[in-house]
């Protein structure tokens, strides 16, 4: 099978629709992004994790340092990111920023379809991608897969050019996915799983060959291009404090300390949930597989999208639907193939695409209802507002298996850096020990925890408010003590 039979005369006849399907294809990424959960009209079904995400890139605006103040268990670009949004664009910046990332992701998507297909079937990919990607995240919030997610479709379109082609990376190429693994990794390490696939392609094909000094030279310039974006984050870090508290937190934690919620069965059941649309496709996949004699290139392709997945939701801990979202560059791929493999075919090629985008439309019409209905905060907003009219500005306060969305609409600083992964408290005893240490030494004057957890904190010195309607806000004894005194 020819990947590639374009002559210039093509080219030329293509090159209007080309532009003007990459104007539709940044329009329909756009029409995307109306119903995103973080769009300054549609906040209303935002998820509290992207809440958090945000509210941590404006602390660390103020001057307070990611793992050190607070912890999380993403990436430190996510939380730059995060603060540098904010800055630019102030509340709309999560969704703008977001929005340029995934058109820029769409493009990269275009570029590598454009390999294999006409402008107008490329297209026909974009919308496809559109359409997945909004089944896994796009009512919710941000996720920190927005970010890396450009990065993977372009390194993959790099990818695709030089295997249709039985070329390695050039140089340049090779330095430039050293950047972007390592901005992949520094926002969510298991997202790198393409760049293993590639790293094992050029040692392949160089080592076949026999071209040894290449090889070392493309894995000193993959090492350079990592360091470019390592070593000035790391200086950052050391000169505001944090370093330490990365390598635990991040590297340490992440590798060793996250305890599986899940097992790997109920992972790959709900992997198959999330993918149900995507189940004509598969098949196809593997008929095109078992007929093409392109075998080499179908075989890379495989192992890229079933490490991609293996990395993104198998070997995690836990599993949510937006964890496969840095699978929709390579799955686009998948399509583009596979509709180049059957496009004469046109009733089997039109059956594929209408069994995708029916199921996708379903999809998409339930988290549109979703984004636009209002999710009721009222309980929680009830609690900031009392919150904010009992402490000052900056006072500490302190949450725990509670919408964490409050932290959005109150004033305070968090008490302990364990103020939002609730969940690892379960596990991680030295957590707790050093939570624990934070509210005896801080005295946070409120505690918003669930009701069952009361006895906890009472333990510690606090009391129910007996001025407060919410059963679940405990205040500081010495605090009432104080009061009453005054």
């Amino acid at each position: 099978m020819e990947f590639v039979s374009k002559s210039s005369t093509e080219h030329s006849s293509f090159f209007n629709n080309d532009n003007v399907n990459v104007i539709l294809a940044l329009l329909l990424t756009f029409v995307l992004f109306i119903p995103y959960g973080v769009a300054p009209w549609g906040n209303g079904s935002i998820f509290y994790d992207a809440i958090i995400y945000m509210e941590c890139g404006e602390w660390q605006n103020q001057g307070m340092a990611m793992y050190r103040d607070m912890f999380d268990n993403k990436g430190p670009l996510w939380y730059f990111y995060q603060g540098f949004h904010q800055s630019v664009f102030g509340e709309m910046g999560a969704w703008v920023c977001d929005m340029v990332m995934t058109m820029i992701t769409m493009l990269s998507i275009y570029a590598t379809s454009r390999l294999l297909l006409s402008s107008k079937q490329s297209l026909l990919v974009v919308i496809l991608s559109i359409l997945y990607l909004n089944i896994f995240f796009i009512n919710s919030g941000s996720f920190p897969q927005v970010l890396t997610m450009p990065f993977v479709a372009i390194s993959v379109y790099l990818f695709i050019k030089r295997l249709f082609r039985n070329e390695v990376f050039s140089l340049l190429e090779v330095f430039i996915l050293g950047v972007m693994f390592a901005i992949v990794f520094l926002t969510m390490a298991n997202n790198v799983a393409p760049f293993i696939a590639f790293f094992f392609y050029c040692v392949i094909i160089l080592a076949k060959t026999g071209q040894w000094k290449r090889l070392s030279f493309s894995l000193l310039l993959a090492l350079l291009g990592i360091a470019c974006v390592l070593i000035p984050l790391l200086l950052s870090m050391y000169k505001k404090g944090n370093l330490l508290d990365f390598y635990e937190m991040y590297i340490v934690f992440n590798l060793f300390g996250y305890s599986a919620d899940t097992t790997i069965l109920q992972r790959l059941l709900l992997m198959a949930k999330i993918s149900v649309v995507a189940f004509p496709m598969y098949i196809l996949w593997l008929v095109f597989v078992i007929n093409t004699s392109n075998r080499k290139y179908c075989v890379w392709i495989s192992v890229l999208f079933a490490v991609t997945c293996a990395f993104d939701f198998l070997l995690l801990g836990n599993a949510h639907r937006h964890f496969l979202i840095t699978c929709i560059p390579v799955f686009s791929l998948m399509i583009a193939l596979t509709y180049n493999h059957i496009k004469k075919k046109k009733l089997l090629a039109v059956s594929l695409f209408a069994a995708i985008a029916v199921m996708s439309f379903y999809t998409i019409y339930k988290r549109c209802v979703s984004s636009f209905s209002n999710v009721d905060r009222s309980h929680t907003m009830a609690v900031a507002n009392y919150i904010n009219a009992h402490t000052n500005e900056g006072d500490f306060f302190y949450t725990y298996m509670v919408d964490q969305s409050v932290w959005r609409y109150v004033h305070c600083k968090p008490a302990s850096r364990f103020f939002y992964q609730d969940g690892v408290m379960n596990y991680v005893k030295s957590f707790v020990d050093e939570t624990e240490k934070d509210i005896l030494e801080k005295k946070p004057t409120y505690i918003y925890c669930s009701s069952k957890d009361n006895d906890r904190f009472i333990k510690m010195g606090y009391t129910k408010c007996s001025d407060c309607e919410f059963a679940n806000i405990l205040i500081l004894k010495d605090a009432l003590d104080n009061e009453n005194l005054d």
